[in-house]
């Protein structure tokens, strides 16, 4: 349904150091329930007209930007919080109606809300265990 974790996609997001986010990452909660995947962005700070979402195949892409500046005579003090384009990919599965996406910005919070696809259909397979395997049929052959 949804990718967790690609070591290879995204590290420009996060750090090798115990997965903790990088600078200017956008972070994420991601969780079923019931019949749909919500996902929670962290934009703090980000004016609710830059935020781009888009969804194409099976990538959810999250754009936002956040762009302050200092008044005449201003001295920078400190600078923690980051500024620019922030981008975040999803990757989601085929089990996912991306044609039926809601989302909502309340208070730096972009929630992200997709139902399951209905056409997409689940079954329990049966799985025998090594002493359960079907024996071979040895039958005698006459010439």
């Amino acid at each position: 349904m949804l990718m967790r974790w690609d070591p290879f996609r995204g590290s420009e997001q996060s750090s090798p150091n115990l997965g903790t986010p990088q600078y200017g990452a956008i972070l994420m909660d991601a969780y079923r329930r019931s019949d749909h995947v919500i996902m929670h962005f962290d934009l703090p700070g980000v004016p609710p007209e830059t935020i781009e979402l888009t969804a194409h195949k099976n990538v959810l892409e999250v754009r936002a930007e956040r762009v302050y500046s200092l008044e005449k005579g201003d001295e920078l003090l400190c600078q923690e919080r980051g500024q620019g384009v922030f981008r975040r990919q999803v990757l989601i599965g085929e089990a996912l109606d991306i044609d039926k996406i809601e989302a909502m910005f309340d208070h730096g919070v972009l929630t992200v809300m997709i139902p399951l696809n209905k056409t997409v259909t689940s079954r329990r397979v049966d799985i025998t265990s090594g002493s359960e395997r079907p024996q071979a049929i040895v039958a005698d052959i006459e010439d």
